[in-house]
Parts: structure tokens; sequence; C-alpha cells
């Protein structure tokens, strides 16, 4: 699954996914996994076996983004030469959203 694919099927509350397919949700000291099945989170009892496998979806949300910046000024090469100012802009204040975050 891409990143997008990941980010967008995520169940409300998730916070990390393993193994590109399992949903997990971290909170308050407690881990939950997503039952597909079901529809529904369910306590996991004990730790996850391993973490390396675990991706932080606010991380892939942030790499969407910057994807996002970069398809976006790659576009604006193509661009009219009179709106390439605005457009940088754009980019910038963009840039800057993402460095207070």
């Amino acid at each position: 699954m891409k990143e997008r694919e990941i980010y967008d099927n995520r169940p409300k509350g998730a916070t990390h996914i393993q193994y590109q397919r399992y949903y997990w949700k971290h909170k308050d000291g407690e881990s939950f996994e997503w039952n597909s099945q079901y529809s529904k989170w369910e306590s996991s009892f004990g730790e996850p076996e391993d973490y390396a496998n675990f991706r932080s979806l606010a991380d892939i949300k942030r790499i969407l983004y910057l994807e996002d910046l970069a398809k976006m000024i790659v576009d604006g090469e193509s661009a009219e030469p009179s709106v390439i100012p605005y457009m940088f802009h754009s980019w910038l204040n963009k840039a800057k959203e993402l460095l207070k975050g």
C-alpha cells in the first residue's frame, strides 16, 4: 500500500500502521489494534511484537504534504511566467506552515 492509501484508509483514531496493513491506536499508555472484520478497536494485551515495523501516521501525513508541495512546484514550471511570482508566494506560505507544525 502506498502512503496515500494508508493515510486515506486509516480508521478514526489510528496513530500507527504495522506491516503496511494493521492499524494501531496508542493512547494514554495503552495499545489498541483495529479489527477490520468488525470495524472496531480491540485492546491489545501486552506490547506489539515488533516496533521496527511500525510507521507513524503523523509522519506519513507529513510526507504526503511534502509530496503535494513538490508536485505544485514541479507543475509550476510549465506555468505562465507572469503568474510564477504569485505561485512562489503560495509555495512559500505552505512551506512556512509545514515548519510551524
